[in-house]
């Protein structure tokens, strides 16, 4: 059955790679504190901060804290926002620029399920295809094929589609992370 978590629904039909947006892979000492005048909000704008650089690998970023050498990798959704942050785009713009393509991304892969369903193919293809378990295309073909096949496509639309509301709120805790290992910076709003 599928569930109404985002984080279910994120790792369903997003890469198995979502777990965690960002991992760190050299410690070094704890994290820098930030100074924050104000609370980071959906309006809060950032920019990546001139003492990292980052590369994108197989779809995900790995930046490097140029002053400390340690390294770390963000998932796909953290590479969507990583390779956003332009200092002028508040966070929920690139929460519904994030949400805008997965959402794309779930029509495009319950049209190919339902195609699958009807005319038949290739569904290892198809979950390779979109990198989601290979269970989440073979349970759901006979539903496709029967007469509730609008009703099924329906439910799972409902069930994989993700909010910005419900990004906004991953995002946040993203830049959050990104802030205290000063690999971002909050954008003044009074420049």
């Amino acid at each position: 059955m599928l569930t109404e978590d985002w984080e279910n629904r994120k790792n369903a039909v997003l890469p198995q790679r979502t777990q965690r947006p960002l991992r760190k892979y050299r410690k070094n000492s704890a994290p820098s504190a930030v100074k924050k005048e104000k609370p980071l909000d959906k309006n809060t704008v950032f920019q990546r901060s001139d003492n990292a650089t980052f590369q994108v690998v197989a779809g995900e970023a790995i930046v490097i804290r140029m002053d400390t050498g340690a390294y770390y990798s963000l998932n796909e959704v953290g590479t969507d926002f990583w390779e956003g942050l332009d200092g002028r785009t508040p966070l929920h713009q690139h929460a519904q620029t994030i949400a805008d393509k997965y959402n794309q991304k779930t029509a495009d892969f319950i049209a190919r399920l339902r195609h699958l369903a009807v005319n038949g193919g290739n569904a290892q293809q198809l979950a390779a295809e979109f990198d989601v378990p290979m269970e989440l295309v073979t349970d759901n073909l006979p539903p496709l094929r029967g007469a509730s096949a609008e009703a099924h496509a329906a439910a799972l639309t409902a069930d994989f589609t993700v909010t910005p509301a419900q990004v906004t709120a991953d995002l946040l805790e993203l830049a959050g992370e990104l802030l205290s290992e000063r690999l971002i910076e909050e954008v003044d709003s009074n420049r």
